[in-house]
């Protein structure tokens, strides 16, 4: 029963800061000295029994209601709140056992633990859980990376870009100083193949600028402003580009440029996200929480309309979202862990570089969002962003290899931070609204123009804040 406890609450660990709250509880159930057998009291009010825990609208109350749909077969049926002092508790006498909260930490006692008080730890550490949609990192953010440049949502909803872009308006190639383009903006891609950009507006219409072979109607097409609307037949959701223009629609279909022309691509519905791998392709999230790679294939006789081919990625379920990148991939779970697999440091201790299947990265709860950077030669590092603010890192910690961390751990030098993106470089947005970046600087796409091949440490990116 203390495994099936552990399984329960993956990081369960035994203390004596219960040691009163075990006492109490059984005294109040009539189970120790001094009980009358009865069953334990119900509380008038809430109020002076429910402790701050400065977690907002995560109380005793929505904990114990998460872990009985949670768990029904440890906490069968609803029980009220029982209240004795400071404690909250509840007791199921169908299965014997207790879970309660006091002071923000949760315990287990009962069956389940075997007969000995279990303490889990912080009500905290179970946020995401009980309140998934206050960890929910948004499709969307507010910056990012693409190479060798960098983009950012203003605060007034514009678009701010620095590094190398072929610039919108005819705008010449700034260096360090980022360039307000004025449209409101959900997401930027620049293409592999090509000059300039291409953005999905707040309405969900996706527009293309400068040389990207999107759009185009030959040279007098080129003109440097975002003026070339993508006809996709509804609004889209999200963009990628595994070879070609892919855009995802808000009805959950995949549709996909294919020399000039906009189809969709067979065979998919209930796509939740996309999510681009290293190369040409991408990998799709289902309505489910599997995943697949798309792979488009370039074959004869017709070698300019790519044929799809959907992979199943084996062992991965229960997705939320994803990244890669080289040889690494991360996905965020519904359960707020994260799934490693690839080669390199997968967060257990140990480096392979033969290709190994998912695992979950061990200590790792609480996840709000996953990123992965490549250095090139296969050296990538991994990211986890928590529900605190805190950026976990591990792998490579800079491109000449000369750096390795095995296992997760705070990145240094960075305040807590509310989202965080990679691609050649990374760039991560802070509480205060300040953006830090490490990784490639040689065209500026830091912002500091230093033209460094790999900057490590983060540094904070000059004259860019997003409040």
């Amino acid at each position: 029963m203390i495994a099936a406890a552990a399984r329960l609450f993956r990081h369960l660990r035994a203390g004596a800061a219960f040691a009163c709250c075990v006492a109490l509880l059984i005294a109040c159930s009539g189970s120790g000295g001094g009980g009358s057998g009865d069953e334990p009291r119900r509380s008038t009010t809430r109020t002076a029994a429910v402790a701050e825990h400065g977690d907002g609208a995560l109380d005793a109350t929505a904990f114990l209601d998460w872990a009985e749909r949670a768990y029904p077969a440890y906490f069968p049926g609803h029980q009220p709140d029982r209240v004795l002092d400071r404690y909250i508790y509840r007791h199921y006498p169908a299965t014997g056992n207790y879970v309660g909260v006091a002071d923000g930490q949760v315990a287990v006692l009962g069956p389940l633990s075997g007969g000995q008080l279990l303490v889990v730890g912080p009500m905290a550490q179970f946020r995401c859980q009980v309140l998934p949609a206050s960890c929910a990192q948004p499709l969307h953010g507010r910056l990012m990376a693409h190479g060798t440049s960098s983009s950012a949502r203003a605060d007034d909803g514009t678009l701010l870009l620095w590094g190398n872009w072929d610039y919108p308006e005819g705008a010449p190639w700034p260096g360090s100083a980022a360039l307000r383009v004025p449209m409101a903006v959900r997401q930027v891609l620049r293409p592999a193949s090509g000059f300039g950009g291409v953005v999905l507006d707040d309405a969900g219409q996706v527009w293309a600028w400068g040389r990207t072979g999107y759009g185009n109607a030959g040279a007098a097409a080129i003109t440097g402003r975002i003026d070339r609307p993508l006809p996709f037949p509804a609004p889209v959701r999200q963009i990628a580009e595994p070879g070609t223009l892919v855009a995802l629609l808000e009805d959950g279909t995949v549709w996909a440029w294919e020399n000039g022309v906009i189809r969709q691509i067979p065979g998919l519905a209930k796509v939740k996200a996309l999510s681009p791998l290293s190369g040409r392709a991408v990998h799709i999230v289902r309505g489910d929480g599997t995943v697949a790679e798309l792979v488009p294939w370039f074959l004869a006789p017709d070698i300019t309309r790519p044929q799809w081919q959907v992979q199943p990625v084996a062992g991965v379920q229960h997705v939320l979202s994803m990244a890669c990148a080289g040889d690494l991939c991360m996905a965020l779970r519904d359960d707020f862990g994260v799934l490693a697999w690839g080669r390199g440091a997968l967060g257990d201790g140990d480096y392979s570089v033969v290709a190994r299947a998912p695992i979950v990265v061990p200590g790792v709860v609480n996840a709000t969002q996953v990123a992965v950077m490549d250095w090139g030669g296969r050296q990538a590092m991994a990211l986890v962003r928590m529900a605190d603010g805190t950026l976990l890192h591990w792998g490579h910690l800079d491109g000449d290899g000369a750096g390795l961390r095995r296992t997760p751990a705070p990145m240094p030098g960075l305040p807590p931070v509310t989202e965080v993106t990679c691609q050649g470089h990374c760039l991560a947005r802070a509480a205060d609204g300040s953006v830090w970046g490490w990784g490639g600087n040689f065209w500026g796409e830091l912002g500091d123009a230093t033209g460094a091949l790999s900057q490590w440490p983060p540094v904070q990116v000059p004259g860019i804040v997003l409040r």
